[in-house]
């Protein structure tokens, strides 16, 4: 009877471990708190379409690459080309050697994220822009993109939004293309006056084509 109810015990927790497995997809070990995913749960690719022509490019980037896998800037390059080809799965592959072998590549780590976006994996995809940041916190184009990921994808009130972009125009100094992209996003949530002073201290500022940014302004203005 003991040995009965020990078999039982043993097969309730593989059949538990295969159940997680399929239910979360999850395979490889972890890098950095990071995996790779297979599987329904996620997509493979985006589903863009390839020419033979630069299929066969970027296979011939892969051969040549694969002749020397001894450096984490391989490795990302690897990641990068099979990105290219819209293989998913290998290019997170390849993106979380470059990072066993460089943990402080804020670049693989801001590619990996995107990665994780394309195959809908929100929240490592969260989890790796944050490491971006974490390693380098004025990569403007990350903020970039944590910024369309709340946003499109893990449903960020306008509140947490707003504040979220406050803090990083103000870490990364101002930068314009940050400052950019959160007036636009204030004209898509209907907060002109904001919008309106961003818009403005760019052009103090020199940045962008004053002619263009007035009009804007203008525009915003009547919608008050």
């Amino acid at each position: 009877m003991k040995k009965l109810i020990i078999f039982v015990i043993i097969f309730a927790l593989i059949l538990g471990g295969v159940f997680y497995i399929f239910l979360t997809n999850r395979t490889g070990e972890q890098v950095q708190g990071l995996v790779c995913y297979k599987g329904s749960k996620f997509r493979k690719s985006t589903g863009i379409v390839i020419t033979d022509e630069l299929k066969d490019k970027y296979r011939s980037q892969i051969k040549e690459l694969s002749q020397n896998l001894v450096s984490a800037e391989n490795f990302f390059n690897l990641g990068m080309v099979y990105r290219n080809l819209d293989e998913l799965n290998k290019s997170c592959e390849m993106f979380l050697k470059s990072i066993e072998l460089d943990a402080n590549a804020f670049l693989t780590f801001s590619a990996l994220g995107t990665v994780y976006q394309e195959i809908q994996d929100y929240q490592q995809a969260e989890q790796a822009f944050k490491k971006t940041i974490e390693l380098n916190s004025e990569d403007a184009n990350t903020y970039v993109k944590l910024a369309f990921l709340y946003r499109a994808n893990l449903n960020k009130t306008k509140e947490e939004i707003i504040d979220f972009y406050e803090k990083s125009v103000v870490t990364t100094s101002g930068n314009v293309n940050l400052a950019r992209d959160y007036a636009s996003y204030l004209e898509e949530v209907k907060e002109y006056q904001k919008a309106i002073e961003i818009w403005e201290a760019l052009i103090e500022r020199g940045s962008g084509d004053p002619e263009i940014i007035s009009k804007k302004i203008e525009e915003l203005k009547s919608k008050l």
